[in-house]
């Protein structure tokens, strides 16, 4: 009734000492993460392949938008919590940890990124995203093999298999500090952060307002400290690509931020939809 892997992440999720009850529902989240997971790794693939990418023509060392660099530093620190809770034989902390990294990338960095991942021309732009999209696949792809043994060999073998030791994932090493070798992590800061929430208050005005993700902003209002507006400044590109919102019609400004939040963001959507390309 069930797959394989959306069993394995049940009894994953399970922690050491506590009883666990079957619960069809939870197996049904493990389907939905190894689906997830199977679209993402589609989607990256797919990027890389389009632009006739081979594994070693986008090294990490390419990775150097404040955008990408943010979002691999995260991952890293995702690495050493989750080794750290394996080798506490805490697996269902490894799981949760990699698990809830997994679902932010793929609903806020992937429909950011998305923009300079689809360019046509090649610039450092569209490397540093291509080669963040891989490091990223590699790293998430290992972290969830023991818990979704079959999805992450099905997509390991579409991209990353090779003669040796990692013709299956299962053989491979474990991600470690070493994968993130020549990305400029020490240049981390609140991009993500910045970006995240901007990418977010204008998707939730469209899903309020009944409108597809690609239509148009009229007018996009930000307002935030000094620090926090220069993090969004740097990723604004992206942000304004990933919400269809025409740079004219953007406006940071300080300001007192929301409660809890970084800015205060007012969206006001254009009435009419961006006319089709000639």
């Amino acid at each position: 009734q069930h797959s394989v892997d959306a069993v394995r992440y049940w009894a994953g999720r399970a922690r050491l000492g506590v009883d666990t009850a079957f619960d069809e529902q939870v197996i049904k989240v493990g389907r939905r993460l190894a689906t997830k997971l199977l679209n993402a790794g589609r989607f990256v693939v797919l990027q890389l392949d389009r632009v006739g990418a081979t594994r070693e023509s986008h090294p990490a060392q390419m990775i150097a938008q404040p955008l990408d660099v943010d979002v691999i530093a995260r991952l890293a620190e995702v690495v050493a919590r989750a080794t750290r809770a394996f080798e506490e034989f805490d697996y269902a902390t490894a799981l949760q940890t990699t698990e809830e990294a997994l679902w932010d990338f793929c609903d806020n960095y992937l429909e950011i990124v998305k923009a300079r991942a689809y360019a046509d021309v090649a610039s450092g732009g569209r490397d540093s995203a291509l080669a963040a999209l891989q490091l990223a696949l590699h790293v998430f792809l290992r972290l969830l093999a023991p818990v979704l043994p079959y999805a992450t060999e099905e997509i390991w073998s579409w991209r990353f298999a090779r003669p040796g030791r990692e013709r299956s994932i299962h053989t491979s090493p474990w991600p470690a500090a070493g994968d993130f070798a020549g990305v400029p992590l020490d240049r981390a800061g609140h991009f993500y952060d910045a970006a995240r929430e901007v990418s977010t208050k204008i998707r939730a005005a469209k899903t309020s307002a009944r409108r597809s993700l690609r239509w148009p902003v009229a007018r996009l209002e930000v307002s935030g400290g000094d620090a926090e507006l220069a993090a969004l400044q740097a990723v604004l590109a992206d942000v304004l690509s990933a919400g269809t919102v025409d740079a004219s019609a953007c406006r940071l400004a300080p300001g007192t931020p929301d409660d809890g939040a970084l800015f205060a963001t007012t969206v006001e959507l254009s009435e009419h939809a961006a006319e089709p390309a000639a």
